[in-house]
């Protein structure tokens, strides 16, 4: 790794959040053993923040269950094999996923100008999506900017019925009937850590823990296995669907966040084959990330320590100070992509920043990019956020803040303050090929 010569350009760390909370991390998604087999700049954006699309808006806040019962995959894997079917989809009226700045009228006049187009232009779409999404367009935005939906409208419908219909195939082939009896060893392996990790998932989301998304979850991360035997599944995995579960069945059936019940059943086959597709095209860049000794999650680490030796030193030296590595404090920041450490709509928010610092055609960049590149800025501007009470703490207490951080209580306003720090460090330092 290298960073560029120039002297690094940092705002000062935006104001400490009051709320403070320590609990014991429940059931971490960071075990690495869990696998079968200065100056600011002044960017163009985000009032009272940094970003690239600004549109005059004021920011402002943002608004476990027991697991469903044991049905097995196989079981139900009928519900997920029929044909199309209309998908009663209606109107997403859901405040709790959005700010106030995400639901002005003008932004919303914006997004819809835009995904109006014959054609939608990418460029724009991934400028405004910078700055957050609405929530009823979430959806949508998300798999543009993956490169699922195609640009073009006039193809939509068809591209999206042969691809649904690919994936019933694929469920049809795996679970239907008399398929369970003849997985090997190894698939019995993956399945059933899958069948551990998944009532687990997002605990705080009860739509997750209906019946019908805990067997659509299943069958994702089984498919997603057998298709990547290179990593497999690893622990982890489960907590990068879920989001995408929750945003597309809100896109089919209106459902919010804390609605466990009525889904139909069109929808939820739709947006189980949505999952898949979109979870594999993320996952893409991210493939050394879950492969054997993690290389991609050591590569981060390592571009995040070097990040952090330009913009704060003391921390660093704080931290190793105590006897840990870096490694050992961000691991699951790294591995679940901050969704531990966020309120669900909150870590929607921070995606929307992610799918949109995707680069490449058809978002081909999305995972490497935004859930990658981009992400480790924002991992540094969050620990240089905390940088002073991280600073007052020794040994266990460092490990225990870090596990259970203020941010839990956070709202979209302090998540942009970091966004906008995050943007700082990049521009700052990306420019001169900084982070390699």
């Amino acid at each position: 790794m290298r960073i560029a010569d120039a002297p690094a350009r940092t705002a000062a760390p935006p104001g400490q959040c009051r709320a403070a909370r320590r609990s014991n991390m429940a059931d971490s998604c960071c075990c690495p053993s869990r696998r079968p087999g200065a100056e600011a700049l002044a960017p163009p954006s985000l009032p009272r923040a940094a970003g690239p699309e600004a549109d005059g808006s004021e920011a402002s806040s943002d608004r476990g269950p027991s697991p469903a019962g044991a049905e097995s995959p196989s079981a139900a894997a009928a519900s997920a094999s029929g044909a199309d079917a209309p998908t009663g989809r209606r109107e997403v009226a859901d405040a709790s996923f959005d700010d106030e700045r995400a639901l002005s009228a003008s932004r919303c006049r914006r997004f819809e100008r835009c995904l109006g187009a014959s054609s939608v232009d990418m460029a724009a779409l991934r400028k405004l999506a910078w700055s957050g999404i609405p929530h009823r367009m979430r959806a949508e935005v998300w798999q543009r900017l993956l490169g699922y939906r195609p640009s073009e409208r006039s193809s939509e419908d068809a591209t999206l019925a042969r691809r649904r219909a690919e994936y019933r195939e694929d469920v049809k082939r795996h679970f239907k009937g008399r398929a369970g009896a003849w997985r090997t060893e190894p698939e019995q392996k993956v399945l059933r850590l899958i069948l551990v990790d998944v009532p687990r998932t997002l605990p705080s989301v009860p739509l997750i823990h209906t019946a019908a998304v805990q067997r659509g979850l299943e069958r994702v991360l089984f498919l997603w296995a057998l298709r990547h035997p290179a990593s497999g599944y690893v622990q982890g995995i489960n907590d990068i669907a879920a989001p995408l579960f929750v945003v597309f069945l809100a896109e089919h059936a209106g459902v919010a966040c804390a609605d466990s019940s009525g889904l139909p059943r069109a929808a939820v086959q739709a947006a189980e084959a949505d999952v898949f597709h979109c979870l594999t095209r993320l996952l893409d860049g991210l493939q050394d990330h879950y492969t054997p000794d993690q290389p991609g999650i050591q590569r981060v680490v390592h571009q995040l320590r070097e990040l952090l030796l330009r913009i704060d030193s003391p921390l660093v030296a704080h931290v190793e100070a105590q006897g840990f590595s870096l490694l050992q404090l961000v691991f699951p920041w790294v591995n679940c992509l901050l969704l531990r450490e966020l309120p669900v709509s909150v870590a929607l928010r921070l995606w929307d920043t992610y799918f949109a610092e995707g680069g490449g055609v058809g978002g081909s960049g999305a995972g490497a990019e935004g859930f990658e590149r981009f992400h480790t800025y924002v991992c540094a501007a969050l620990l240089h956020h905390f940088s002073e009470e991280l600073q007052t703490k020794e040994k266990t207490d460092l490990v225990e803040f870090v596990q259970a951080l203020p941010t839990r209580r956070w709202r979209v306003r302090e998540l942009e303050a970091v966004l906008s720090q995050a943007f700082i460090f990049k521009s700052s330092f990306d420019g001169g090929g900084g982070l390699e």
